[in-house]
């Protein structure tokens, strides 16, 4: 292995250091504060609770859902719904670049039928989204950052990201 490539390793294993990770693909976070976790949301988690209603009821936890990829855009899901009134600070980074944020429950509703996934159930109400004072930021081309001050149904916002072509992974292989 050269030096180079050594040294890349060390500072991705460095930039990595703290951060909450599911699976190959999905979204990495970090958080402000110690013990909070980043894991998928499925059907099996929380007991498959409907997202957006308010019956998660999960501290300490945000969650993604890993939606549809639809004409060349993937979305992702990101929730927080905590049994209590709670603030989460956190930087999520994407695999690809964001291309578009949906921070309000109409374009929540709105989004469902297109990008949300049969197995889950959505219950959107007019809770969902964000509220005065929270944010969700695109900070660089793949990063969100986002503050959120959550009580039920939570905080909910939906991620657009570029789907990289075939040609992107073969680059980037290559670089590997």
């Amino acid at each position: 292995m050269t030096t180079k490539a050594m040294a890349s390793l060390i500072a991705l294993a460095f930039a990595t250091a703290g951060t909450a990770h599911a699976g190959a693909g999905d979204p990495m976070a970090s958080f402000g504060s110690p013990g909070w976790s980043f894991t998928e949301y499925t059907t099996s988690t929380a007991g498959g609770a409907p997202v957006g209603n308010g019956l998660v009821d999960v501290n300490k936890t945000l969650y993604f859902v890993d939606e549809k990829a639809v004409n060349g855009v993937k979305s992702w899901y990101v929730f927080f719904d905590p049994l209590c009134r709670s603030v989460v600070d956190a930087e999520i980074t994407f695999s690809s670049v964001i291309t578009g944020i949906v921070t309000d429950s109409k374009g929540l509703l709105l989004s469902d039928p297109v990008y949300g996934i049969g197995d889950l159930t959505y219950l959107n109400n007019r809770y969902t989204g964000l509220e005065r004072g929270d944010f969700a930021r695109q900070t660089g081309g793949s990063t969100l950052s986002i503050h959120w001050q959550a009580s039920d149904p939570g905080d909910h916002v939906r991620i657009y990201t570029a789907v990289p072509e075939p040609q992107t992974y073969a680059l980037l292989l290559s670089g590997l």
